[in-house]
């Protein structure tokens, strides 16, 4: 299982999915969110965060608590489902 991070280029914003590929990711958001494909704009981009960085990024709550990283979020994840982990205003990187 991989972390793949959406970039909304000219909105500022991401989105965090973990998926075991590009394209399963994208499926996975699209299913989750209601998003179509042609939704998406030609300066978007998708990149995986390599594993070596998941610590350092943390999930906040609606409060800016820390509650977990990616690293713990994805051990905690142990029958790899594919889901959406987090978006931009609930994520900071260390």
């Amino acid at each position: 299982m991989k972390i793949f991070e959406i970039r909304y280029t000219d909105k500022n914003e991401q989105e965090w999915v973990c998926a075991n590929s590009l394209i399963h990711a994208l499926r996975v958001y699209c299913s989750i969110t209601g998003m179509d494909l042609i939704e998406f704009e030609e300066n978007d981009e998708i990149i995986e965060i390599p594993e070596a960085q998941w610590h350092t990024y943390t999930i906040q709550d609606e409060n800016g608590k820390v509650v977990k990283t990616f690293r713990q979020y994805m051990d905690e994840n142990v029958n790899n489902e594919a889901d959406i982990i987090a978006g931009t205003p609930y994520l900071s990187k260390n």
